[in-house]
């Protein structure tokens, strides 16, 4: 299965975007562009500054994880 047949099979209120490379998906967020109720999935295939919770942050190899 593709990324867009996925994406196509999600319920409507799911707003789905997928990027080549993104510093973080995280700052690809903004609270206000997103009806309430609505669920916002970004997908990439590459992050150049991934973090997590509580201020940590991960490395990996270009389409390794």
């Amino acid at each position: 299965m593709t990324l867009s047949d996925a994406f196509s099979n999600l319920p409507p209120h799911w707003h789905c975007e997928h990027c080549d490379e993104l510093a973080t998906t995280m700052d690809f967020f903004d609270p206000e562009c997103v009806d309430p109720g609505a669920i916002r999935l970004v997908t990439t295939d590459f992050q150049t500054h991934g973090h997590g919770q509580r201020g940590t942050h991960w490395e990996s190899q270009r389409g390794k994880n």
